[in-house]
C-alpha cells in the first residue's frame, strides 16, 4: 500500500458520514479513522512475514518489552469506549477490580476493570471510540506489593 493511496482513503474518509477505514492486504493493515474534533489519523501497521529470528532480532524485542513493561488494561467486549465517572489519566493511582471506563456493546455497558493495582503510564483510549476485543485501553505501572 501506497502513500498515494493512503492519502485518497483519508480524502474520502474526511468527505463522507463514515467515521473509520480499516484495509488489509497480505502482511499490512491501513486503518484510517476521523477523531471526535473532526481530525483524521492514519495507522499502518505491518506483521512479519517470516518466522525465523535472528540473536540479534531477539535481543531488539527483549528492548522493547523492557520499555513497554506494565500491565495493558485491554477491552473486554467490541463496542464504544465511554469514559464513567472521570477517566484515569496518566500518573492516577487505581486499584484491582476499579472500573476505569465502560464498554457499550449491544446497548448494554460493559464495566473495564484494572486487573491489578498501579499506577496509570499511558493512556489509549478516548470517550466515545470504537473498539475490538483486545484493544489495549489503558497501561498500569503495578505497585510493588500488587501481583
Amino acid at each position: 500500500m501506497d502513500i498515494e493511496r493512503i492519502g485518497e482513503l483519508i480524502e474520502l474518509l474526511e468527505g463522507s458520514k463514515v467515521s473509520e477505514i480499516s484495509i488489509r492486504k497480505d502482511d499490512s493493515m491501513v486503518l484510517v479513522r476521523k477523531s471526535s474534533v473532526n481530525m483524521v489519523s492514519a495507522q499502518i501497521s505491518t506483521q512479519p512475514t517470516h518466522t525465523q529470528e535472528t540473536e540479534t532480532e531477539t535481543e531488539q524485542t527483549d528492548g522493547a518489552a523492557e520499555e513497554q513493561r506494565g500491565v495493558l488494561i485491554t477491552a473486554p467486549v467490541v463496542g464504544i469506549f465511554h469514559a464513567i465517572n472521570g477517566m484515569p489519566v496518566i500518573g492516577d493511582q487505581v486499584k484491582r477490580g476499579q472500573s476505569v471506563g465502560a464498554i457499550e456493546s449491544m446497548k448494554l455497558m460493559n464495566d473495564v476493570v484494572s486487573p491489578d493495582d498501579g499506577v496509570v503510564v499511558e493512556v489509549y483510549a478516548e470517550d466515545g471510540m470504537p473498539v475490538e476485543y483486545g484493544h489495549a485501553l489503558f497501561r498500569i505501572e503495578p505497585d510493588a506489593g500488587g501481583k
